[in-house]
């Protein structure tokens, strides 16, 4: 039997299992079987990607979801590039909604610049760890469109996601989001993990307005990791000079 063949037979193997569930442990024995035999398969991106594709727009009328998430994962770690545009719309669609957090990151690591409005679109999605993770793909790929919304998530309700977003603008440089920064850093309502990624990001972004503010900080807070970030900052800036 061929590499393909071993693919496709586990793939129909997976399909019939009648249990379909994650936690059922014949469908999590099925899965890995998929994934190895593709992570198995010689360079054949346009093969896999295929197979994703088929299964993907087959959903609801005999596709199946335990067969891409077996398939994605083979994928993620070849990072097969032929597979970016059905990747891309998976992330938002609400059919595949257990898969978004693991393809908002499979689409930072894959670096193309196509994903882009698509993680953009992840970052309004329900679920905390989605938008965070689509916030830590955006900043892998430093596209200035993403700057726009990265600042809006500065409002959200997660501090996981508001930190996770911070750190995105701090590696894109976006001098834009330097007043929302420092009003955050300043702000004693915000919590002591958000500040200090702030002042953290203020100072890796070398925000010269800022320096009255993060000494301040560094010299009266009471908070000791606020403190302990504005001295950071104060550094990282002091030491650019």
């Amino acid at each position: 039997m061929s590499s393909r063949e071993g693919i496709i037979a586990g793939i129909e193997a997976l399909r019939a299992h009648p249990q379909k569930h994650l936690m059922d442990l014949r469908a999590e024995e099925l899965m890995r079987n998929v994934t190895e035999a593709a992570m198995s398969l010689p360079d054949d991106g346009s093969f896999l990607a295929g197979l994703l594709q088929s299964d993907y727009e087959s959903l609801g009328s005999g596709g199946d979801l335990l067969v891409c998430l077996s398939l994605h994962g083979a994928i993620a770690e070849r990072k097969v590039r032929d597979a970016i545009p059905v990747l891309n719309r998976m992330l938002v669609d609400s059919r595949t909604v257990a898969m978004h957090e693991d393809l908002a990151e499979t689409l930072g690591e894959m670096g193309d610049e196509s994903s882009v409005p698509y993680l953009i679109q992840a970052l309004s999605s329900p679920e905390v760890w989605v938008r965070a993770k689509a916030a830590r793909s955006l900043a892998r790929l430093g596209d200035r469109r993403a700057i726009g919304p990265l600042i809006a998530l500065f409002k959200d309700d997660s501090d996981t996601v508001r930190e996770n977003a911070i750190k995105a603008l701090a590696e894109t440089g976006a001098s834009e989001a330097a007043e929302a920064l420092m009003a955050i850093a300043a702000s004693p309502e915000e919590s002591s993990e958000v500040r200090s990624q702030s002042i953290r990001a203020l100072g890796r972004m070398r925000v010269q307005e800022a320096k009255t503010l993060l000494r301040t900080l560094r010299d009266q807070q009471e908070d000791e990791d606020v403190h302990e970030a504005a001295s950071e900052a104060v550094a990282d800036m002091d030491d650019s000079k």
